[in-house]
């Protein structure tokens, strides 16, 4: 064999080796971004239930009652940042233990 013809079938060679590579690399990433959406969290602060201080927020003879149970809430409760819901803290953590969304609502509660 002449030394052009080893030269072009190296060159093939050194080819398909690049191609491949960049084809596993790109279907690699593709995975990668793939798993990131399916296993995405939103921002935990965004989600999560925070303590409420009701009297700064409604006037104090108008402060709702618990979205669960017929009682007013009080300071110290919770309220569910995502849909602005008010809850006793007891009551939110029974509803919690056999449902995922607000029962007012219907929002999913994302702790």
């Amino acid at each position: 064999m002449n030394q052009a013809v080893i030269t072009a079938i190296v060159g093939v060679i050194v080819g398909a080796v690049v191609v491949l590579y960049e084809t596993y690399n790109t279907q690699k990433e593709k995975q990668q971004q793939y798993q990131q959406r399916r296993t995405y969290k939103p921002r935990h602060e965004e989600n999560e239930p925070t303590e409420f201080n009701a009297k700064k927020r409604y006037n104090r003879s108008r402060i709702p009652n618990c979205s669960i149970c017929p009682n007013s809430v009080e300071e110290g409760e919770i309220i569910i940042a995502n849909c602005d819901h008010l809850f006793h803290r007891s009551c939110f953590k029974q509803w919690l233990q056999q449902h995922q969304n607000c029962p007012l609502c219907d929002k999913r509660i994302v702790l």
